[in-house]
Formats: C-alpha cells, structure tokens, sequence
C-alpha cells in the first residue's frame, strides 16, 4: 500500500470511488480502502433511477442537490465510458407515476409545474396508451420523460477501472477502524492491516461511517443503515417500456429483459441484509398488481442492501470543523447515484481550495446535521 497518499479515501461505493475518481483525474494522489470488495453494497443495491424518488417531500437543498447530480450524469457517462471502457447502459426511458387519489396527483402535479418540471399528466386510458401492460389499480398518473436509469453495479466497475487507470491505489479487505491524529489534525488512519500516514481523509464509508472509532472530543457522525430489498425477474417479453413508481413501490425494465422490483425502507433492521420471505413475497404481488403479465415472468433473485441513512435524510458533505484534514462524504441514503458526480465535483473544489458549485451550508457536518434525530417516514 502507498505509505503516504495526498488523500485516503475510505469507503468503496459509488461515492466514495466517484471522489476517487474525480481527485485522480486532477493528479491528487489518492488511496481508497474499502471494508469488503468494491461497490458491494448499497451502490451495486439500489435501483439505478436517476431522479429523486419523492422529491416533493425532501429538503429544498437536498431535492436541488440530487436534481443537480441527476443533470450532471449524461456528460458524465460518455467521460466515463471512454476512460473505463465499460457501457453503463444509461438511458431515459421515463418514469411513469402512478396514483392512488386525485389529491395526491395535484399535489405533484403542482409541485412540478412550481420547479419547472418536464412531465406529462395522463388520465388511464392515456397511460393505457404508452404502458399497455398496466393493471387497473390507480387514477390519474404523470409521466416525468426526461428520467434515466443506469446500471449500478456497472457504474461501480467502471469507477474502479476508470480510477486504477488514473493511479488510485485501491485496497479492498481493509476495514478503517480509527482515525490518526495529532494536535487536532488528522495524520493517518488505522487498518486491519497496519497504520497508514496521510494529511486528509475523506470518510465516505456509507452505512459503516459510523462504525469508525473517532477522536473523544468529536462529535459522532449519525449515520444508521436502512435495508432495502429488492427482487429480480425475467420477462420473455418487453412487458415494461418505462419505469413506473406508485407510493414507495418501483418497477424498472433493464434492455435484458429482466425487471427489477422494489423497495423496502426499513429503518429498525440495523446490518442484517438477508431478504425474508414475506418482503419478497409482498414486493413479487404489488408488482403483479400494477403489471399482471409479471404473473408469467421468471423469478431470478432478491437481495438486500443497507442505504446511509442521516437525520432528516440530509447529506453530510464537507469538513468535519473539530478536526482538521478530515471531510466527510455520507449519508445519501437513497438518492447515492443520482449525487454521486455533484458529490464528487464538491470534494475536489473543498480538497482544492476552490469554492463548490453549490451553497453547502445545509450539508455540512457539525450541528445541527450531526445530532440523534427521529426518522421521517416517507
């Protein structure tokens, strides 16, 4: 392992190797240590819809901040592609919602014309018209076309590729387990496998941010693993042309055929990420409700990912103010590939010395982000 790197990036999904990447492509030398294998956990989890799921509920600043990182992904794919070698298969298929009651349809649908939101109101039989394989159990629905999907266990592979490429020392296997300081700076970090110096460390582990032993007079990082399951089916036919999403319930068709089914928001679960019967079960009958042909389709797979989970469901992104030399890069819960590039182009404008893109007064860690806090349950 490099023994002293400009920068020690701890955590291996897509933000953490997204700032990887990003700090490489500036010359920052960069060592990124990752608990288990890369991008193995919520990133490689999660659905790839590149949009905030309900941003009409979120913080102001968080539903811009994801809106700009959403904006940012179809230049950086091509970036991406070209230096990795790897296709994301990006594209924008549209994500068509669907609604329970009238009330709720105006309600986004007046949240979107105030934030100048491309979409499409459809009564059913409009939606019947470019979804023909809808069940009958919604009213009115909207359909936003500018939404894209990615693949993200291929966005992690082509982060680690693309970083390796640019020379960041990547170490998987090596669990962080404390900070290194000296006269309230950070000097290096301690691993499972040995001390490393540095003079900056980016905590960006995700969920395991806070399992990592900070110095006494810090304040702790609140942050709480969220499972999230998941299923995977296998349609002989394209029964799905858009993502649909109705409540907290999504269906997203991949070019493959396969369909992926979710998801759970489980906030009393801590670190298990087995799939239960009952989950898998419920998730495999609301997607038949609202796609009946998936009666017919293949069952293939369910997993469960740990999404990093903050107060109010707010980001910590910025310098940690007890504790020089150290950022933090965490807690995007469900919305980590959407931020991913915005989150990185910030830590590279704080690492050097320039001033972000965006106001992050909202994000930084300390009080009042940093503090024990009831879930919100949307």
């Amino acid at each position: 392992m490099n023994s002293t790197p400009d920068i020690i990036v701890v955590g291996g999904g897509v933000i953490g190797t997204a700032i990887a990447y990003q700090l490489a492509q500036e010359s920052v030398s960069v060592q990124l240590l990752e608990r288990g294998p890369i991008g193995r956990e919520a990133s490689w989890a999660g659905g790839g819809i590149l949009s905030a799921i309900h941003p009409w509920e979120y913080d102001p600043a968080l539903a811009h901040l994801i809106e700009t990182g959403r904006h940012r992904w179809p230049e950086y794919v091509p970036r991406l592609t070209e230096t990795s070698g790897i296709d994301l298969e990006f594209q924008t298929c549209g994500l068509l919602m669907l609604f329970r009651n009238r009330e709720q349809f105006k309600k986004v649908s007046s949240w979107n014309d105030l934030h100048s939101v491309s979409q499409q109101r459809l009564d059913p039989t409009e939606a019947g018209a470019i979804e023909p394989a809808l069940g009958p159990n919604f009213s009115d629905s909207i359909l936003l076309p500018d939404v894209a999907q990615i693949r993200n266990p291929r966005v992690l592979q082509a982060l680690t590729q693309a970083s390796t490429r640019l020379g960041v020392d990547i170490q998987t296997h090596t669990p962080v387990q404390s900070l290194l300081t000296e006269s309230g700076r950070v000097t290096g970090v301690r691993t499972s496998r040995g001390d490393i110096s540095t003079s900056q460390v980016i905590l960006a582990a995700g969920a395991w941010t806070g399992e990592i032993e900070l110095p006494r007079n810090m304040s702790p990082v609140h942050v709480q693993p969220v499972k999230g399951q998941m299923v995977l089916l296998k349609s002989e036919s394209q029964t799905v042309r858009h993502m649909i999403l109705r409540d907290d319930r999504y269906i997203i068709p991949r070019k493959d055929g396969r369909i992926l089914v979710g998801s759970t928001v489980e906030y009393e679960s801590g670190f298990c990420k087995k799939p239960t019967a009952e989950t898998v079960s419920r998730l495999i009958v609301e997607a038949c409700e609202l796609i009946p042909d998936l009666e017919k389709a293949t069952f293939l797979q369910a997993w469960a990912g740990l999404r990093p989970y903050t107060p109010h469901r707010i980001p910590l992104i910025g310098p940690v103010p007890e504790l020089d030399g150290l950022l933090v890069a965490t807690g995007h819960f469900r919305n980590g590939i959407s931020m991913a590039p915005i989150t990185a182009e910030i830590v590279a404008d704080l690492v050097l010395g320039r001033s972000p893109a965006l106001d992050l007064s909202p994000f930084l860690p300390g009080p009042p982000n940093i503090r024990a806090s009831s879930h919100s349950t949307s």
